[in-house]
């Protein structure tokens, strides 16, 4: 069945879809009970204290320990490692992994402009509000969106990359000039600065590309000058259609990539096609204050979408299946790992201390929470962020490893969490507390991480 965890939601809204299933989906229920108190964590049967020198010392010590357990035949998958924020933790570890040759898996959130779909969605859009002067052979080398990809290479190979504009007069004069060229044969050995085909090309390609130009001269004649944002997005949907971005989306063609990388791929690429589709439905209910009829002009509609799919950020798997996982105690709620280890416990890092409120008083503070905004007191932040390392121990079976470092990475000093005298309050005398070398710079060799650094280590200190 399908359970949620009361604690675990993020959102009402999360809460609220759960009981919509509980009411028609069987053995679906709502678990309203919190995390279990410290006093009722069952201790698992080994547990750590790391302390590091600095951010990157602490990272590689928690590697170390979990290197030792997958030498001793626990698999990757089995091993969790949490930290309240993303930042600084999940690019260290990602290096620290990839050094160490240990798999790992994690979600990555990248913005939804910078995707393969969007930039080809973007490249259509930026040449319908330039028609008077724009690069054809930019969007002629954007393959998503051209029907016929391979034909859009050729007719964009007749003129050089970068630094060709014009309108679409301009456009099929340099073509007509390629068509005249090529029937000298190269009999004139004066070069020109736009069109010099490389090759001898039949009479019919320069047919074909005559046409496809002229598909994409109607194509976007369909934009009109102004609309409402529901118009506009009906007509970008219904030009990518006939573009066959849709195909593209669902069907990579003959790329060389494994087949693991080549479903991810596909993913992505649903997923952007995904929510560039919500973004258009947001377009429709933005509010255009300067006017009450919700006209907007298409190079206004344009920028103010660029300017939401840039806002915009997506899930995207990354790394290996089996390798260990990484992700925030949030993402991994609800999971069950041989051991946890959880970074960064340091004052104000986990627990984090939430924006202050001193623009408004605890009078006008209350009055919104009546009215249904959620905003938590300090107090309750603080049984929040409690309640988030409470749960992130739960998931583990075996083995605890929770660290901290003295030092951020612009050297200033960090106190530990308080979080850690409750676990050795609830747990007294049964930690064992581990602390890394004082220096910065002294590395034992026997903590290395990977052959290759031991031989490094070992060379560096013959040569000394």
């Amino acid at each position: 069945g399908i359970q949620g965890f009361h604690f675990y939601f993020s959102h009402p809204l999360e809460k609220k879809i759960f009981l919509w299933l509980a009411q028609r989906i069987p053995h679906c229920a709502v678990d309203e009970t919190p995390p279990p108190a410290w006093q009722e964590l069952v201790f698992p049967n080994k547990a750590e204290v790391v302390c590091g020198f600095d951010v990157l010392r602490e990272i590689q010590e928690v590697l170390l320990r979990i290197k030792q357990s997958l030498l001793e035949k626990v698999p990757p998958y089995q091993w969790a490692i949490l930290a309240r924020n993303e930042n600084p933790y999940f690019p260290l570890l990602r290096e620290e992994l990839d050094k160490a040759q240990i798999p790992y898996s994690m979600v990555l959130r990248k913005p939804l402009h910078q995707q393969p779909v969007i930039q080809a969605i973007q490249m259509l859009m930026k040449t319908a509000i330039s028609q008077h002067r724009f690069s054809i052979t930019n969007l002629l080398r954007t393959s998503l969106i051209n029907p016929n990809p391979d034909l859009s290479n050729q007719i964009a190979s007749l003129w050089r990359a970068e630094g060709l504009e014009g309108d679409w007069t301009t456009w099929f004069n340099r073509l007509e000039k390629a068509t005249q060229r090529n029937l000298r044969l190269y009999t004139d050995i004066d070069e020109d600065e736009e069109t010099h085909p490389k090759k001898k090309y039949p009479e019919v390609f320069f047919r074909e590309a005559r046409t496809y130009l002229l598909f994409w001269q109607q194509l976007f004649k369909k934009f009109p000058a102004k609309a409402t944002a529901s118009e506009f997005g009906n007509i970008l949907l219904q030009v990518l259609n006939l573009c066959k971005l849709n195909e593209h989306v669902r069907e990579s063609r003959n790329i060389d990539l494994p087949e693991q990388d080549y479903y991810l791929l596909q993913k992505h690429n649903q997923s952007s096609w995904q929510r560039f589709k919500q973004a258009l439905k947001q377009m429709e209910s933005v509010t255009f204050l300067e006017q009450s009829s919700q006209i907007w002009e298409f190079s206004a509609y344009v920028q103010e979408l660029n300017a939401l799919l840039a806002s915009v950020q997506i899930p995207i798997p990354y790394g290996q299946p089996n390798g260990v996982r990484i992700g925030t105690p949030l993402r991994m709620r609800g999971q069950k790992f041989h051991g946890v280890a959880v970074l960064g416990l340091n004052d104000g890092v986990f627990p984090a201390y939430g924006g202050s409120d001193w623009l408004l008083d605890g009078a006008t503070l209350q009055i919104l929470r009546d009215s249904g905004y959620l905003i938590p007191t300090s107090e309750e932040r603080a049984l929040q962020e409690d309640g988030y390392l409470r749960s992130s121990l739960q998931m583990a079976d075996r083995q605890w490893i929770l660290s901290y470092s003295r030092r951020d990475l612009s050297g200033h000093i960090l106190n530990s969490s308080p979080f850690l005298l409750l676990a050795k309050d609830a747990f007294p005398n049964q930690f064992q507390l581990v602390e890394s070398e004082s220096s910065g710079y002294k590395i034992p060799p026997h903590n290395t991480l990977s052959e290759a650094a031991l031989k490094q280590v070992l060379l560096t200190t013959q040569a000394t």
